[in-house]
Formats: structure tokens, C-alpha cells, sequence
């Protein structure tokens, strides 16, 4: 950020009190747990109670244990059902781990997979091409490669089904 876009910040943030922040917070989870657009992704983004340093400071702490499930299963809902950015969430945290959850080679090679066909049947290049997803392959024996492109495929349907709704 330049200065000038800080000094804008600033300005914005310094009437929020804390009770603005946590409404925004139970909003957004209120949000999140009704399936609103996008909401579980925000929801994640901002991390156990709108603090993100919680992960690192606090992990083994019941709320932020909590919190981690929530956001997961949260995303996972949607994820499943073929919404993109939640898949894209959901694979890049268990490719790579921000330590909301562990990373899981069958999870991540069955949403890769899923935003693969996604990706290719919109017509753009994938970030999810042939060797990462030959990577994530070769983490998994035969039989959970076949259940996560099963998996994948039925994710895509479901995709395919709300994109023409």
C-alpha cells in the first residue's frame, strides 16, 4: 500500500468501535451459516473472531478449534455444491495448509480436479494443470484417486446444474 492509500485506511477505520467490529462479525457469520454468496469465503478470510494471528498464537484454543470446523465445514457446504471460489479455498488450504486445516492430499487433488473441469469448461487456462494435478495424483493409492475424481465429477454436476439455473 502507498501512504496515501494507508492514510485512507486509517481515516475509514478510526470510528469503528468494537461493537461495529464484532456486529460486522456476527453478521458475517449469520451470513456464512445461511449460505449467503461468498460469505464463507469472507468468513474464513477473516479468521477466528476477525483475528487471523489466532491461528498462530492461540491453535489449540477450544474457540479457535471451533472456529476452524466452522469455517471448513462452512466452505466445504458450499464447495461441494460447485461454488468456485469456495473450491479454490478449500484446495489451496489443503495443498498448502494456513493451518486451518491439514493438508489432505485427497482433498486437495479432488478439488483441483473439480476446478479443473470447471476451468476448462468455461475456456480458460487452469491453474490446475496436468502436473500439479499428476502431483496431487501421486499422493493417493489407485482407490482413493477413483473415489477423489468421482468425487470431482460430481462437484462439477453440481456446478453445471447451478450455472444454468
Amino acid at each position: 500500500m502507498t501512504d496515501d492509500e494507508i492514510d485512507q485506511k486509517e481515516k475509514l477505520c478510526r470510528g469503528l468501535t468494537e461493537r461495529m467490529r464484532t456486529s460486522r462479525l456476527d453478521y458475517l457469520t449469520f451470513a456464512a451459516k445461511n449460505k449467503v454468496d461468498a460469505a464463507d469465503v469472507s468468513y474464513f478470510q477473516a479468521g477466528p473472531f476477525g483475528d487471523n494471528s489466532a491461528l498462530k498464537t492461540r491453535p489449540n484454543d477450544p474457540l479457535v478449534l471451533e472456529w476452524k470446523k466452522q469455517a471448513i465445514e462452512q466452505l466445504a457446504n458450499r464447495a461441494n455444491d460447485g461454488d468456485y471460489s469456495s473450491l479454490s479455498v478449500l484446495e489451496r488450504e489443503y495443498t498448502e495448509s494456513t493451518g486451518v486445516a491439514e493438508k489432505n492430499p485427497l482433498l486437495a487433488f479432488t478439488y483441483a480436479s473439480a476446478m479443473r473441469q470447471i476451468n476448462d469448461h468455461i475456456g480458460i487456462t487452469s491453474l490446475y494443470g496436468d502436473a500439479l494435478l499428476s502431483e496431487l495424483k501421486n499422493q493417493l493409492s489407485i482407490e482413493e484417486s477413483k473415489t477423489a475424481v468421482a468425487n470431482a465429477n460430481a462437484i462439477y454436476a453440481n456446478w453445471l446444474r447451478h450455472s444454468r439455473e
